[in-house]
């Protein structure tokens, strides 16, 4: 089960989060949060949110969601290109400007700053626009995350004797079309399957095991005329192969029972605005669920297995918080000088916290 916690107090909320920052399982390891105007709102990212599976082609590695995703990608590069001063390389990048803007994405915003989510999570009691019925009804949360320990489940779920030969297999298939890999994909499995990739990386590097999708991309792109031999030798990381395949590519992964449901991944993405810098945001990003059968059905019943907060696998690196007294909370953020104009960098946002009822 996922703890939960309730904090009536800033002080309160500060020593939960104290307590679990010093679990000896994971001292070292960074916490992201992620604010919550209502404590039910499900950790979904948008894109899938009002989503059905839709139609998959014959190989399971095409859907409705790849061509929804493909078209609007098309469709904003070509309406916002004489837009943007520094131009996306990679499609992660162009997805998470798209985000930015509040465009449906596979991505669910965190922040590493509990500041940052506080203040999404309590802003009908922060500014104006939130009316006496909004704040008498609503129950705030903050969701933790250990964004490594998670990433360490994608690893080991996909290492799994049930899942190696499915998701490996899958992932790799396509490499046989390049003159010469064929050869290479046996190899390419046993390295992905055989070795620990967690321990070729070096620990004194701080945020080792959150991969930057848009930085393998590129390196991707480097290596494509041999990609398969880079593989097997262990020149390209198999892991972050894997990780291109199903979280940037979107994979389709055919969900026909819970314990098929791959995790999403924490990734972080460089800052592209002085929004993104200010919210010290990251991201997780969700594979490309297509659910088939119960998974189907139980999504029908309003039990959705792609939600975070629904995949046992990944209890241990989630918490929720919920704010019970988030007018107090509110007034001691205040007066700890946090004001929404320093994840909010525009002139609109300092005029609307001056209007605010608090400020008056």
């Amino acid at each position: 089960m996922i703890k939960r916690y309730s904090a009536y107090s800033l002080a309160e909320l500060i020593e939960i989060i104290s307590n679990m920052a010093e679990d000896p399982a994971s001292a070292d390891d960074p916490l992201w949060f992620r604010g919550h105007n209502l404590f039910h709102y499900k950790l979904l990212p948008t894109a899938l949110r009002s989503f059905s599976s839709g139609m998959i082609n014959e190989l399971d590695s095409y859907n409705s969601l790849n061509l929804t995703e493909d078209s609007k990608l098309q469709v904003f590069k070509s309406r916002s290109w004489h837009l943007l001063q520094e131009k996306p390389r990679t499609k992660m990048e162009w997805m998470a400007l798209y985000r930015h803007y509040g465009g449906s994405t596979r991505l669910l915003d965190w922040s590493e700053s509990l500041w940052t989510a506080l203040s999404f999570a309590l802003d009908a009691f922060l500014s104006d626009s939130g009316n006496s019925r909004s704040r008498d009804a609503a129950t705030p949360a903050i969701w933790v995350l250990r964004p490594i320990r998670l990433n360490q489940v994608v690893f080991d779920f996909i290492k799994n004797d049930d899942h190696k030969e499915t998701y490996i297999k899958h992932a790799i298939k396509p490499l046989e079309s390049i003159p010469g890999a064929k050869s290479n994909l046996t190899n390419v499995l046993s390295t992905i399957i055989s070795n620990d990739i967690y321990n070729l990386w070096p620990t004194n590097v701080s945020g080792v095991g959150i991969p930057n999708l848009s930085v393998i991309d590129e390196r991707r792109i480097q290596m494509e005329g041999n990609l398969a031999g880079y593989l097997a030798a262990g020149e390209f990381n198999p892991f972050f192969y894997l990780c291109l395949r199903y979280y940037n590519d979107a994979y389709p992964i055919v969900v026909n029972q819970l314990n098929d449901v791959l995790p999403p991944l924490s990734i972080y993405h460089h800052y592209q605005s002085d929004r993104m810098r200010n919210q010290k945001g990251a991201f997780t990003i969700f594979p490309n669920y297509h659910l088939k059968g119960d998974m189907a059905s139980a999504k029908e019943l309003s039990y959705d297995c792609r939600c975070m907060e629904n995949q046992n696998a990944i209890n241990s690196t989630l918490f929720e918080i919920r704010l019970l007294n988030p007018t107090r909370i509110a007034k001691d953020f205040i007066r700890l000088g946090a004001s929404r104009e320093e994840i909010y960098p525009e002139s609109e946002i300092v005029v609307r916290h001056m209007e605010s009822d608090y400020f008056k």
